[in-house]
C-alpha cells in the first residue's frame, strides 16, 4: 500500500480543526460543543469510509475516534493516519476505556484516549495539551507525532519505509 498523495485542498496555516469518526450521534453535539468553546472546528463522519473521503479534503491537527465502528476499528483508523502526508494526532474515544486500551493505544502511536461518558476537565486537558504539541513542534502535527510506525512490533509485519 502507498503512500496517501496529499489533500487536494490545501490550507496555508495549521488550525484548530479536529475530524470525529463515531456512528453515535450524542458524541458529535457532545464534543462539537467542547471543541467549540475552546474555538476548535470538529467535524464529524459516522464509518472510516466517509472519513477517509473527508481527509483527502481537509487537513486536521486531530482525529478522535470510536474504538468500535461500523467498519473497522481504531486500530484501522490508527494505520490509515500512518499514510497521510499531514498526519494527525488520534485519540481513541471508548467506553471501556481500561489500563489496557490505554497502553495498547499509546503503544501503536495514538495520542491518548478519552474515556466515555465524557469527563469535560479530561477532554480539555487533552485537547490543549495535544494542540501545545503541535504548536512547539511549529510543524504540522502529522510531523510533531513521534510514534511508532502502526502494528509493526505487536503484529510483526514487515515494514518498508512506514508502509506495511
Amino acid at each position: 500500500m502507498a503512500k496517501l498523495q496529499s489533500r487536494t485542498t490545501i490550507q496555508a496555516d495549521w488550525e484548530k480543526a479536529a475530524l470525529l469518526i463515531s456512528p453515535n450521534e450524542h458524541d458529535h453535539k457532545t464534543l462539537r460543543r467542547l471543541f467549540e468553546e475552546q474555538g476548535w472546528t470538529l467535524f464529524a463522519e459516522r464509518s472510516i469510509g466517509p472519513a477517509l473521503s473527508f481527509l483527502h479534503k481537509k487537513v486536521v491537527s486531530m482525529v478522535i475516534t470510536e474504538r468500535d465502528l461500523p467498519d473497522g476499528d481504531w486500530r484501522d483508523v490508527l494505520d490509515i493516519m500512518y499514510l497521510l502526508s499531514d498526519r494527525p494526532l488520534v485519540i481513541v474515544a471508548s467506553r471501556h476505556a481500561d489500563d489496557h486500551l490505554w497502553a495498547e493505544a499509546l503503544n501503536l502511536g495514538a495520542y491518548d484516549v478519552f474515556a466515555k461518558p465524557f469527563d469535560r476537565t479530561e477532554v480539555l486537558r487533552i485537547l490543549n495539551s495535544a494542540w501545545t504539541r503541535c504548536e512547539r513542534a511549529l510543524l504540522p502535527c502529522a510531523e510533531a507525532a513521534e510514534a511508532p510506525l502502526p502494528r509493526a512490533a505487536a503484529g510483526g509485519r514487515e515494514m518498508v519505509s512506514g508502509v506495511p
